[in-house]
């Protein structure tokens, strides 16, 4: 039984790997026409209602951990496809994968969990590798910078997970988490471009109902 949930447990990661990869073609295609931020709240709105339909109305008790998890992946969203406007495809995933570094250290800081020294090790390497990529092409330089903020977002919203995940409803707290990601959208947004993005409708639902 429980070599059976292993199994189920690491094709899920390698799917979700496979879904997480694609985005970055999709996006860096749709930013041909749309604006990031514009992307972002398509993104944020289809899974918003979504985890509407799934886990309902959330109760008081979902707001703070919904709202700071919200704040930090629409940093990553946001900082991740801006990037993308001036930094390649592999260059983003690459440093986007940065956040599997950032993860345990930010932990360690927030939920006090314990740290092994080859993350240590790894920061160093890995922060040398940004460093090289972006002197590799100083053109994408704030793209690169951007997926760098970007991976850091990501790291903190995984350790806001581990932090608050334990006996809630994922759907609800999902719920909450795209509505904060939307509404910060939209002080940013382009109105006119929501109109232009039904051209685009099959890749945006793809990005909103899938990764």
């Amino acid at each position: 039984m429980f070599k059976n949930k292993k199994i189920i447990a690491i094709n899920a990661l390698i799917l979700a790997a496979l879904l997480f990869g694609s985005t970055f073609i999709i996006v860096k295609n749709l930013l041909n026409d749309l604006s990031p931020t514009t992307v972002v709240f398509l993104r944020y709105l289809i899974a918003c209602i979504l985890f509407l339909c799934f886990g309902g109305i959330p109760s008081k008790e979902y707001m703070k951990p919904g709202i700071l998890m919200g704040i930090f992946l629409w940093i990553g969203y946001i900082t991740q496809t801006q990037g993308l406007l001036t930094t390649s495809t592999i260059n983003s995933g690459i440093v986007t994968g940065f956040y599997i570094v950032l993860t345990p250290i930010f932990s360690k800081f927030i939920n006090k969990t314990t740290i092994e020294r080859k993350n240590y090790i790894g920061s160093t390497f890995g922060f040398l590798g940004i460093f090289l990529i972006a002197l590799n092409n100083i053109d994408q330089l704030f793209g690169n910078l951007f997926t760098l903020i970007c991976a850091s977002g990501y790291a903190l919203h995984i350790v806001m997970v581990e932090r608050y995940i334990q006996g809630k409803n994922i759907s609800q707290l999902m719920f909450i988490q795209s509505m904060v990601g939307g509404l910060l959208c939209l002080p940013f947004l382009k109105l006119n471009e929501i109109v232009l993005s039904l051209d685009f409708l099959y890749p945006i639902l793809f990005l909103g109902l899938l990764s």
